[in-house]
């Protein structure tokens, strides 16, 4: 199973905010029922990582797609760790589905074939 922070690793800085990425990609797994990218090159799946184009399920509950999210953010800065876990189990919002991040302003990316990782982009 690949799971791990591919950036971190490739950059030779792994931080604790990897555990918490291993962690996401994990959860994503356990939801699919199978090991979705692990017959995947370690190249293209960085890329997937780096460019925020991991594909989630579309029967997946909102709520949990929030905390997989917020806990695959390829922006290590901004990605979840144990106090927004913690904030996540209280009810409080973490990760806004909603809205572009600071770091792909300019490009929407709205995955409609998961399956496929057919990939719909806006200009």
């Amino acid at each position: 199973m690949r799971v791990q922070d591919g950036q971190g690793i490739y950059r030779g800085q792994i931080s604790n905010k990897a555990d918490f990425y291993s962690l996401g990609m994990m959860m994503l797994e356990l939801w699919i029922g199978k090991e979705k990218y692990g017959n995947m090159n370690e190249n293209p799946l960085a890329r997937l990582k780096k460019n925020d184009e991991l594909a989630y399920p579309e029967d997946m509950p909102q709520r949990l797609l929030e905390l997989l999210r917020a806990l695959t953010d390829p922006n290590e800065t901004k990605r979840a760790g144990f106090a927004e876990i913690e904030k996540w189990i209280k009810g409080e919002t973490i990760f806004n589905l909603h809205s572009k991040t600071d770091d792909n302003v300019g490009e929407v990316k709205i995955i409609y074939n998961a399956e496929k990782k057919q990939i719909a982009h806006s200009k």
